[in-house]
């Protein structure tokens, strides 16, 4: 299991800012190192703050922090934890330094000089293989659990935008509360509509009653 590529981006473009890649040669990563491009331009304000992206023996990280995107190729093997928190120190660190500079940014790979520590990070969190180091990390790190998956050919196979993943769960929420406000109005109108029978019965033996007292 690994880390083999990491990208760091700007949302409002997709521009690439700084990258590392893992240098063994035994692996050709040009067509992932392209759909990991293609996945950055597919990126909105409005998309998921995080998401894991599946493609076969590949899973696709990503995190959004301050509109830039930071995201890592993984095997899919790779702890998910891990790989989150791994983004997250990266953010942290890279915000830290170049927060002020990003927007400024007019080539690829404008902080080139960031690209040696990030090597530095993505080698120390692939070290933690052993069952035990996992273990510890595993029970210091927020919970991941509840990020979303989708495929890769959800995502860029069939040119979606992944803000469509926000939109469909928003309308799903939205949906939801029209349909428990309509039961809840429904229901009012049940519990009235039960009780006029009743009102009718008594309104007559009230108006048979003021009759009767009237004539007699």
């Amino acid at each position: 299991m690994t880390i083999y590529v990491t990208f760091i981006s700007r949302l409002s473009d997709g521009l690439i800012l700084a990258g590392s890649m893992m240098d063994d040669t035994s692996y050709d990563l040009e067509p992932q190192k392209n759909k990991a491009k293609q996945i950055l331009k597919t990126l909105t304000f409005s998309s998921p703050k995080q998401l894991a992206i599946e493609e076969g023996r590949f899973i696709y990280y990503y995190s959004i922090d301050h509109n830039v995107v930071f995201l890592a190729l993984c095997s899919s093997s790779f702890p998910r934890s891990i790989a989150f928190s791994y983004l997250e120190d990266i953010s942290r660190d890279f915000l830290r330094l170049h927060a002020t500079e990003i927007e400024a940014a007019i080539r690829p790979f404008a902080f080139v000089s960031y690209d040696m520590e990030m090597e530095k990070k993505r080698r120390r969190y692939c070290e933690m293989k052993q069952q035990h180091k996992l273990d510890e990390l595993n029970e210091e790190l927020k919970d991941v659990r509840g990020v979303l998956t989708k495929s890769l050919e959800d995502v860029i196979g069939r040119g979606e935008k992944i803000d469509v993943v926000t939109q469909l769960s928003t309308n799903l929420v939205a949906d939801s509360k029209s349909f428990r406000n309509r039961s809840i109005e429904l229901s009012k109108g049940a519990g009235i509509r039960q009780y006029v029978p009743y009102a009718v019965v008594v309104l007559g033996v009230a108006l048979g009653l003021f009759l009767r007292a009237k004539l007699f």
